[in-house]
Protein backbone atom coordinates (compact mmCIF):
# COMPACT_ATOMS: atom_id res chain seq x y z
CA UNK A 1 0.00 0.00 0.00
CA UNK A 2 2.65 2.63 0.67
CA UNK A 3 4.36 1.99 -2.60
CA UNK A 4 0.65 2.61 -4.14
CA UNK A 5 0.84 6.15 -2.58
CA UNK A 6 4.30 6.77 -3.31
CA UNK A 7 3.64 6.21 -6.67
CA UNK A 8 0.55 8.46 -7.12
CA UNK A 9 2.24 11.13 -5.31
CA UNK A 10 4.88 10.67 -7.96
CA UNK A 11 2.33 10.84 -10.77
CA UNK A 12 1.13 13.81 -9.74
CA UNK A 13 3.76 15.96 -8.60
CA UNK A 14 5.35 15.31 -12.49
CA UNK A 15 1.64 16.09 -13.65
CA UNK A 16 1.87 19.35 -12.01
CA UNK A 17 5.78 20.33 -12.96
CA UNK A 18 4.34 19.51 -16.29
CA UNK A 19 1.46 21.76 -16.29
CA UNK A 20 3.47 24.80 -14.72
CA UNK A 21 6.10 24.27 -17.46
CA UNK A 22 4.04 23.61 -19.99
CA UNK A 23 2.24 27.08 -19.37
CA UNK A 24 5.41 29.21 -19.53
CA UNK A 25 4.67 28.22 -23.63
CA UNK A 26 1.02 29.29 -23.88
CA UNK A 27 0.67 32.20 -26.75
CA UNK A 28 1.18 35.77 -24.23
CA UNK A 29 2.67 34.24 -21.54
CA UNK A 30 6.19 35.45 -21.57
CA UNK A 31 6.03 37.70 -24.60
CA UNK A 32 8.01 41.29 -23.89
CA UNK A 33 6.58 44.33 -23.81
CA UNK A 34 7.78 47.17 -24.04
CA UNK A 35 7.95 50.58 -26.33
CA UNK A 36 7.16 50.26 -29.88
CA UNK A 37 4.63 48.50 -31.79
CA UNK A 38 4.93 44.49 -32.52
CA UNK A 39 5.02 43.14 -36.09
CA UNK A 40 4.31 39.46 -36.35
CA UNK A 41 7.22 36.69 -36.45
CA UNK A 42 8.28 36.02 -39.74
CA UNK A 43 11.41 33.97 -38.38
CA UNK A 44 15.38 34.39 -38.60
CA UNK A 45 15.85 31.80 -41.55
CA UNK A 46 19.34 32.98 -43.05
CA UNK A 47 19.06 32.05 -47.56
CA UNK A 48 21.25 32.71 -49.96
CA UNK A 49 18.65 35.10 -51.64
CA UNK A 50 15.29 36.48 -50.31
CA UNK A 51 12.45 34.54 -52.20
CA UNK A 52 10.81 36.17 -55.04
CA UNK A 53 7.41 37.64 -54.39
CA UNK A 54 8.05 37.13 -50.40
CA UNK A 55 6.21 39.92 -48.52
CA UNK A 56 7.99 41.13 -45.31
CA UNK A 57 5.33 42.16 -42.19
CA UNK A 58 7.20 45.47 -41.46
CA UNK A 59 8.38 48.35 -43.74
CA UNK A 60 11.91 48.30 -42.72
CA UNK A 61 11.71 44.84 -42.04
CA UNK A 62 11.93 43.66 -38.05
CA UNK A 63 11.87 40.15 -39.10
CA UNK A 64 12.16 37.44 -41.64
CA UNK A 65 14.60 35.36 -44.09
CA UNK A 66 17.96 37.41 -45.48
CA UNK A 67 21.50 36.92 -45.90
CA UNK A 68 23.33 36.56 -42.64
CA UNK A 69 25.83 40.12 -43.67
CA UNK A 70 27.32 41.28 -40.36
CA UNK A 71 26.89 45.40 -40.13
CA UNK A 72 29.75 47.46 -41.12
CA UNK A 73 28.51 50.73 -39.57
CA UNK A 74 28.24 52.48 -42.53
CA UNK A 75 24.72 54.13 -43.22
CA UNK A 76 23.97 52.85 -46.38
CA UNK A 77 24.41 49.24 -45.18
CA UNK A 78 22.48 46.51 -47.54
CA UNK A 79 18.79 45.61 -45.94
CA UNK A 80 20.17 42.37 -44.94
CA UNK A 81 23.39 43.46 -42.95
CA UNK A 82 20.28 45.47 -40.69
CA UNK A 83 18.08 42.62 -40.44
CA UNK A 84 20.69 40.96 -39.77
CA UNK A 85 21.74 43.25 -36.97
CA UNK A 86 18.14 42.82 -35.33
CA UNK A 87 18.48 39.31 -34.84
CA UNK A 88 21.61 39.50 -33.27
CA UNK A 89 19.75 41.90 -30.98
CA UNK A 90 20.96 45.63 -32.39
CA UNK A 91 18.51 48.23 -32.72
CA UNK A 92 18.53 50.25 -35.95
CA UNK A 93 17.66 53.87 -35.99
CA UNK A 94 16.54 55.01 -39.95
CA UNK A 95 17.01 58.14 -41.21
CA UNK A 96 16.30 60.32 -44.37
CA UNK A 97 19.02 62.76 -44.39
CA UNK A 98 22.07 63.15 -46.10
CA UNK A 99 23.94 62.34 -43.07
CA UNK A 100 22.52 60.94 -39.37
CA UNK A 101 21.35 64.16 -37.70
CA UNK A 102 23.69 65.28 -34.68
CA UNK A 103 21.08 64.12 -31.97
CA UNK A 104 21.05 60.28 -33.46
CA UNK A 105 24.44 59.93 -33.05
CA UNK A 106 24.18 61.06 -29.54
CA UNK A 107 21.70 58.98 -28.48
CA UNK A 108 23.56 56.13 -30.06
CA UNK A 109 27.35 57.21 -28.68
CA UNK A 110 25.18 57.38 -25.15
CA UNK A 111 23.29 53.99 -25.24
CA UNK A 112 26.29 51.46 -26.65
CA UNK A 113 29.14 53.53 -27.22
CA UNK A 114 30.65 54.57 -30.69
CA UNK A 115 29.93 51.44 -33.47
CA UNK A 116 32.10 48.50 -33.47
CA UNK A 117 31.91 45.42 -35.37
CA UNK A 118 32.53 43.31 -32.65
CA UNK A 119 29.93 45.02 -30.27
CA UNK A 120 27.24 44.54 -33.16
CA UNK A 121 28.31 41.11 -33.32
CA UNK A 122 27.40 40.60 -29.79
CA UNK A 123 24.13 42.41 -30.44
CA UNK A 124 24.75 45.71 -28.71
CA UNK A 125 25.20 48.01 -31.05
CA UNK A 126 22.91 51.18 -32.18
CA UNK A 127 23.02 51.41 -35.92
CA UNK A 128 22.47 54.44 -37.97
CA UNK A 129 20.99 53.62 -41.23
CA UNK A 130 20.19 56.15 -44.11
CA UNK A 131 16.91 55.53 -45.63
CA UNK A 132 15.65 57.86 -48.58
CA UNK A 133 12.68 59.03 -48.01
CA UNK A 134 11.89 58.67 -44.16
CA UNK A 135 10.18 61.41 -42.80
CA UNK A 136 11.69 61.54 -39.17
CA UNK A 137 13.26 58.81 -37.55
CA UNK A 138 11.93 54.80 -37.66
CA UNK A 139 13.58 52.83 -34.75
CA UNK A 140 13.81 48.95 -35.07
CA UNK A 141 14.56 46.20 -33.06
CA UNK A 142 13.44 42.71 -33.74
CA UNK A 143 9.64 42.09 -34.24
CA UNK A 144 9.00 45.94 -33.16
CA UNK A 145 9.49 49.41 -34.27
CA UNK A 146 8.95 53.00 -33.77
CA UNK A 147 7.86 55.72 -36.09
CA UNK A 148 8.62 59.53 -34.14
CA UNK A 149 9.04 62.74 -35.96
CA UNK A 150 12.38 63.91 -35.16
CA UNK A 151 15.66 63.02 -34.46
CA UNK A 152 15.19 64.69 -30.90
CA UNK A 153 12.18 62.66 -30.03
CA UNK A 154 12.85 60.98 -26.30
CA UNK A 155 10.88 57.85 -27.13
CA UNK A 156 14.02 56.69 -29.29
CA UNK A 157 16.27 56.60 -26.20
CA UNK A 158 13.48 54.49 -24.40
CA UNK A 159 13.01 52.27 -27.29
CA UNK A 160 16.74 52.25 -28.23
CA UNK A 161 17.64 51.04 -24.38
CA UNK A 162 14.64 48.77 -23.91
CA UNK A 163 15.39 46.20 -26.79
CA UNK A 164 18.86 46.83 -26.95
CA UNK A 165 20.37 43.24 -26.75
CA UNK A 166 16.67 41.42 -27.43
CA UNK A 167 16.98 39.51 -30.69
CA UNK A 168 15.83 36.72 -32.12
CA UNK A 169 16.84 34.50 -29.59
CA UNK A 170 14.25 35.92 -27.34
Amino acid sequence: MLVLVGIVVAVAGAIGVGRILGDRDAPGVGTPSGPGREHRDQGARHVVAVQRGFRYSSDPPTSGPHRPLFPTGEPDAPPDALLHALELGNVVLYFGARTAPVELRRLARAVAGPFDRALAASGQAVILARRPGTDGVIAAAWRRSLEVGNAGDPALREFAEHWLGQGASR
